[in-house]
């Protein structure tokens, strides 16, 4: 078995020489084993040991390598992620769909867009330059923009 499988996985001389009596001399035999297979090759190993030796057959399955770097927490972390299930892409809106925020109707008043309730045409901007009035002094007509 390689080297970085017997590191990660800790496995110790007498279980390698189990699994190889049981034909499994690589990552590639190990790949090909269930953890019931696993189990019956080591019958004396713990199950956290054959579900380790079982994940690391998983992961060599999935096309994956094992390196020294390798830990079971990246294993782990490779399989949550492929599992997860993927977010669904959002519908693009049509153009022509008519923006919910440019009319909307509620009780006890009708909204309508801002540009529509306060005008700014140019001379009212030029008077106002003109004419400053205190913030105190601004009268408002509200009732003109309610429906």
């Amino acid at each position: 078995m390689e080297r970085n499988i017997v590191l990660l996985s800790g496995i110790t001389d007498d279980q390698n020489n189990l699994l190889a009596a049981g034909g499994v001399n690589s990552a590639t035999d190990l790949s090909m084993l269930e953890h019931d297979d696993v189990k019956g090759i080591l019958t004396t190993a713990s199950v956290v040991l054959t579900r380790k030796l079982w994940r690391i057959g998983k992961y060599v399955a999935a096309g994956q390598t094992v390196q020294a770097t390798t830990t079971l927490a990246d294993i782990t972390t490779f399989f949550a992620m492929s599992t997860r299930p993927r977010a669904a892409a959002a519908a693009p809106v049509p153009p022509t769909a008519p923006n919910a925020l440019e009319v909307m109707r509620g009780a006890p008043i009708q909204m309508r867009k801002t540009s529509e309730l306060i005008p700014h045409p140019p001379f009212l901007l030029e008077e106002k330059k003109a004419n400053p009035v205190a913030p105190e002094e601004r009268t408002y007509d509200w009732k003109r923009f309610m429906v």
